[in-house]
């Protein structure tokens, strides 16, 4: 209960003191009005406190968010799609630069790396198509075989990636994303 009015309604608290105090100090001690008006003062001191205290957890949590949405905005978001011609398309979504991708390719009884892409320009338009070697004779079509591309990689920044795309033709990438988070 205590808790609970400091922390919700601490303004009637800190007036119903003011109040108390003052009629106690005024008829037991005999306080004159300059000692009352001590007292009170202190009072609106404590509830200044208060206050200020409020404000400064506000202020930490709007930062706190703040930098998290300042993260966010400028990482890279990759998105893996089907190619016209059998291949796979890279492309980022994000307002950051993707360098040193790691393409892995993993199926139930196979495990290959792709080739290294060594950056990914900011959206909008930053596509790789090339990153499949030409005599990987894997077949990558969704709609065909089931499989998992995993591409690890990082921003200018030196902060890890992992994003993990499964095929699936219920998908109009032909792609679902299963995970894309920093590692």
């Amino acid at each position: 209960k205590i808790n609970y009015i400091w922390r919700k309604q601490y303004l009637c608290f800190f007036l119903g003191i003011a109040l108390l105090g003052s009629s106690l100090i005024w008829k037991f001690f005999g306080a004159k009005l300059n000692d009352l008006l001590i007292f009170n003062t202190l009072i609106a001191i404590l509830w200044y406190s208060r206050e200020t205290m409020d404000l400064k957890q506000i202020s930490n949590k709007q930062t706190e968010r703040l930098r998290i949405e300042h993260k966010t905005n400028l990482r890279p978001y990759l998105r893996l799609q089907k190619g016209r011609s059998g291949g796979l398309i890279l492309v980022n979504e994000g307002k950051g630069v993707a360098v040193n991708l790691r393409p892995v390719y993993k199926s139930d009884n196979e495990t290959r790396e792709f080739l290294k892409v060594p950056a990914m320009a900011a959206a909008p338009g930053s596509i790789t198509e090339s990153f499949v070697p030409r005599n990987s004779s894997l077949e990558l079509d969704p709609s065909v075989t089931k499989f998992t591309i995993e591409v690890a990689y990082n921003d200018i920044e030196k902060r890890n990636y992992l994003a993990v795309f499964n095929s699936n033709p219920l998908f109009n990438d032909g792609f679902e994303i299963i995970k894309q988070e920093e590692a």
